[in-house]
């Protein structure tokens, strides 16, 4: 019984173990048979890899009590936070986007959930040499990663199928940045620890500088100032702290309590509207993101507390939007579902409890190391490095967002700073800490295996399956086979359903006007957009989609959908009344009824809402010629 039961812990500490080194590979796993493949791939392969790692490890404290958690203050923060991410998706505007997400974003509550029970087991079962193969591990992986960005570069974009163009195997180039960033930093701590060894420290301090001048050919400008910034920080925390001389030391405490306000302050500055800070990411960039954040701010205002819900920030964007964005001075981007601001972000999704939650995660793991150093007198270069790594990850965030990879590598980061200390006495197996035979532990077991394999046939696998039949069925020419496999992809499960709808029937309009679509078809999706459109009424994008199914039905196939499609135009417009689009379309359907007058007026008004949009201009004409006779000289 012994032998078994120390078998039984050894397997479990090597799944634990291994599952862990397999997750950085992460960032490798691409595949064009999915939707998304950038993306998706990814986030099924974590999850799985997530949930084989949390069962192995509930198992494990379920037949050895020593491996049971314990809090500690960054486990805390964290708990509090995916607590208010809970919250805000119970109370979400629309629960399924929220707990799932999409399979273009892949960070609904579910993922959350999954890596939030993988860092109670890493940071139960991990050592200290665990960590340190983790991070060679990763770099080496990183450079290989960098190695595909740079070999497309030479041959020509698109010689890889598995690389994209500026963001190798991450889809673009700022998530390519944040993956290098943390790698950066992960080889910037294994120099500190091996400088006296060269036969490590040379070949690792090249992998740094390989890295960095990735990052900074990669094009990601905000990852790559950051990562300048953290730099001149790990330089004033070693001025302060370990400087010799009692007068640098203390310069260097006052430049860096300068620095540390300078950067709060930059951050205030750069959540106000109109401020220097906007004004100058305007002038760098485009007017997108100031304008996108003041629509975040009537959103936040609107839902204070707990926020919009997860991946709703689309239904904000609509709400308030601003005509400009079809401009080029304003970015020339009509649909945004990410604020691309981490601050904006956690607000919409989560409101105030989400965002003091989530500060409190990085104040927790900054007390935490800093602690370490002052009461140890050791740990100066992780303390100073890992606090520069979240200094730089938070910073980078407050143009961008997070996608798996990146959230895999942030709590990855947090697990290795609230590491509990084991003594030797923790070690040593003993009797008690075996739980006496008993029905309980093997029905527990037995339980845990049956939740492992739900888990992943609901969250995992049938999503993973529905992304790829959402590929075959795009390429299928046949309008009665296409039907039949639309009908089961949107029966397989809910997760990210509410996009494929969307896609399909973008997909579907598109076929219309190559005379390859069926009326049937169209009808289908009618169905599935109107059900979207019933669980979540303030998605305009559904709203517009439907209501061109229906007036495709009818000027395409005879039926008689005209005034449906012009209810759901007009729900459009109530939706997003400064949205030139909704008016465009219910221009087009009142044109069709011979309503001149009113395809004028609604035609007029899009016009008004930003002169310099073409579309309007264009719109404008088309109703003008097909109605000037009709017309007063007033009108």
């Amino acid at each position: 019984m012994k032998y078994y039961m120390v078998t039984s812990e050894k397997i479990l500490l090597a799944i634990i173990r291994i599952g862990t080194f397999l997750l950085l590979f992460a960032p490798l796993i691409v595949s064009r048979h999915f939707f998304f493949p950038f993306v998706s791939p990814k986030g099924f392969y974590i999850m799985a890899l997530s949930e084989i790692i949390v069962a192995a490890f509930l198992i494990l404290i379920l037949l050895f009590p020593k491996y049971r958690p314990s809090f500690n203050l960054v486990i805390l923060s964290i708990a509090l936070f995916i607590f208010a991410l809970f919250l805000s998706t119970i109370f979400s505007v629309s629960f399924f986007k929220s707990f799932f997400s999409n399979y273009e974003r892949m960070t609904g509550f579910l993922l959350y959930l999954h890596l939030f029970g993988l860092i109670f087991a890493v940071v139960s079962v991990l050592e200290k040499k665990d960590w340190v193969r983790i991070f060679f591990t990763s770099i080496l992986i990183a450079t290989v990663v960098s190695l595909l960005e740079l070999i497309n570069r030479v041959l020509g974009e698109g010689s890889l199928s598995i690389v994209s163009r500026g963001g190798s195997t991450l889809g673009n180039s700022s998530f390519f940045g944040t993956y290098l960033l943390f790698n950066i930093f992960f080889a910037l701590y294994l120099i500190a620890l091996f400088y006296k060894r060269k036969k490590v420290f040379i070949p690792v301090l090249a992998v740094f500088l390989f890295l960095s001048i990735s990052l900074f050919l990669s094009g990601a400008r905000a990852a790559s100032y950051s990562f300048c910034g953290s730099l001149l920080l790990i330089f004033l925390f070693y001025i302060s702290f370990c400087w010799p001389n009692p007068k640098i030391k203390f310069l260097g405490k006052i430049a860096l309590f300068v620095t540390l306000f300078a950067i709060i302050f930059g951050i205030i500055l750069l959540c106000i509207p109109k401020s220097i800070a906007q004004n100058q990411l305007a002038k760098m960039t485009s007017w997108a993101r100031p304008l996108v954040w003041e629509i975040a701010l009537k959103g936040i205002k609107e839902r204070p507390l707990l926020g919009w819900g997860i991946q709703n920030f689309d239904l904000v964007f609509a709400r308030y939007f601003n005509p400009c964005f079809f401009l080029k001075e304003c970015g020339g981007e009509i649909w945004f579902d990410k604020a691309h601001n981490i601050i904006f972000d956690i607000l919409i999704e989560a409101g105030i409890l989400g965002l003091l939650s989530y500060l409190l995660i990085y104040l927790f793991s900054c007390g935490v190391l800093w602690q370490q150093y002052f009461h140890l007198k050791r740990n100066f270069w992780k303390a100073s490095i890992f606090t520069s790594l979240l200094v730089a990850y938070f910073l980078q965030n407050l143009t961008v967002f997070d996608t798996p990879t990146s959230l895999l590598y942030f709590f990855l980061t947090l697990g290795f700073i609230a590491r509990f200390k084991e003594t030797n006495q923790e070690k040593e197996t003993t009797d008690k800490n075996i739980i006496p035979k008993s029905r309980f532990r093997y029905c527990g077991a037995l339980l845990i295996l049956i939740l492992l394999t739900f888990c992943f046939y609901e969250f995992v696998y049938l999503p993973a399956k529905s992304s790829f039949l959402f590929i075959q069925t795009k390429n299928i020419q046949d309008p009665t086979k296409r039907l039949k496999t639309t009908e089961t992809l949107l029966k397989l499960t809910p997760f990210g359903k509410h996009q494929l709808r969307s896609y399909l029937a973008q997909n579907y309009l598109g076929l219309v006007k190559q005379n390859k679509a069926s009326e049937k078809e169209g009808e289908l999706l009618a169905v599935q957009l109107r059900d979207s459109l019933q669980k979540t009424p303030g998605d305009l994008k559904t709203a517009l989609l439907l209501s061109n199914i229906y007036l495709t039905l009818s000027k395409d196939f005879g039926k008689n959908t005209i005034k449906l499609a012009q209810n759901i135009a007009e729900q459009a417009i109530k939706i997003s009344p400064t949205n030139q689009q909704g008016y465009w379309l219910l221009a087009e359907i009142k044109l069709l009824e011979k309503d001149c007058k009113t395809a004028f007026y609604l035609a007029k008004y899009a016009y008004h809402l930003e002169p310099r949009v073409e579309t309007s201009l264009s719109v404008l004409s088309t109703v003008w010629n097909s109605c000037k006779d009709a017309l007063t000289p007033k009108e």
